[in-house]
């Protein structure tokens, strides 16, 4: 319990009329729940425990077909109790500035004790192209469909977009340096489309030159089939790079199958290759040994299957990649091991 007189005690962010920043109200009864929310009462008006309160979060709104959506939301009940209520989606049609209800609509009834949390998938069906819709969430704040409350922000939606292409990126990017001139970008895309799309995605490197940020020939490509609301991994390899220079890598994917409509897609990562990062000879996946992975990135060069460039899988500097350069590098490996184990500092007791 927090009260003026108890440490820590309740207190205000901004003062009070006299100067003070006491609260001058207990809050009692206070519970972490489950999502990592905090529960309280207070002034404790025990009146306040029956409301009823809930909130949507990490939501999602994708086209199922030409006339059907589904939108995906994760529940909170931030009330005191337990509660059972339903919930409705509702699809209003917007027209001329006034909204119209459609009869478009699905329900869900939810039983959450307090703190709970539960993913719900409302799908909303018979919705017409060239109409712009507003979908709305709501409960029922007294167990029937007498009171509604809504729920969080609407979700506008036109039917066409279920057209639209767009990519986005997801949070496991990696960038390693693998030499003194090339940097690997790993990145997983996601298509958040209705409809499956070729396209070609791009990464390109600017550096700063004169003062402003200019585009530079080191760029890298790659076409891919993207299924509807799929993942797809790409690995992205760009040479030429200088050492000490501070570059700027971009995405961009295609928005028409063409080159001259791009659209960028995220942030921009920042690249300075220095002596302090670059990698050993042979370190051709940048984890800082020479092992078994760099031995699969070169059967996989061999294979067609990694685009790494040539000549940093050329081990041996013949010109070819073949089982020779497998042989070089697990020379490597073994001249690597020799050293570490003339470098080991025997203990006195070692040799007893």
């Amino acid at each position: 319990m927090l009260t003026n007189t108890s440490i820590p005690s309740s207190t205000l962010f901004h003062p009070n009329i006299d100067g003070s920043y006491l609260m001058s109200k207990p809050v009692t009864n206070i519970v972490e729940n489950t999502d990592g929310t905090m529960s309280f009462h207070f002034a404790n008006d025990i009146a306040k425990q029956d409301i009823f309160c809930l909130t949507a979060s990490s939501d999602t709104l994708r086209f199922l077909s030409d006339t059907d959506v589904k939108l995906k939301v994760t529940i909170t009940n931030h009330s005191y109790q337990q509660y059972t209520r339903y919930v409705g989606a509702y699809a209003w049609i917007i027209e001329n500035g006034e909204k119209i209800l459609h009869e478009a609509r699905a329900f869900k009834q939810l039983d959450l004790e307090r703190g709970q949390q539960e993913v719900c998938e409302f799908t909303l069906t018979g919705l017409d192209d060239n109409t712009d819709y507003e979908v709305c969430l709501y409960y029922y704040k007294d167990s029937s469909t007498g009171t509604w409350t809504k729920i969080g922000e609407p979700y506008n939606l036109n039917m066409t977009d279920r057209n639209l292409f767009k990519l986005t990126v997801q949070d496991d990017e990696k960038i390693t340096v693998l030499s003194d001139n090339t940097v690997k970008l790993e990145v997983t895309l996601h298509n958040e489309s209705f409809m499956s799309y070729t396209r070609a995605v791009g990464a390109y490197i600017y550096k700063k030159v004169d003062g402003e940020w200019k585009i530079q020939q080191p760029r890298s490509f790659v076409s891919k089939d993207f299924d509807a609301y799929s993942d797809m991994k790409y690995d992205f390899y760009l040479t030429g790079l200088e050492k000490d220079v501070e570059y700027r890598l971009y995405l961009f994917y295609y928005q028409d199958g063409q080159t001259s409509n791009w659209t960028s897609i995220g942030e921009s990562y920042s690249i300075t290759i220095d002596d302090s990062i670059i990698p050993a000879k042979g370190d051709l996946n940048g984890d800082g040994q020479v092992g078994l992975g760099d031995i699969a990135e070169i059967i996989n060069f061999m294979s067609g299957s990694s685009a790494i460039p040539k000549d940093l899988v050329d081990i041996n500097c013949d010109g070819s990649v073949d089982v020779g350069d497998i042989m070089a590098l697990i020379n490597i490996m073994a001249a690597s091991q020799a050293n570490a184990a003339r470098t080991t500092t025997a203990k006195p007791n070692d040799y007893r």
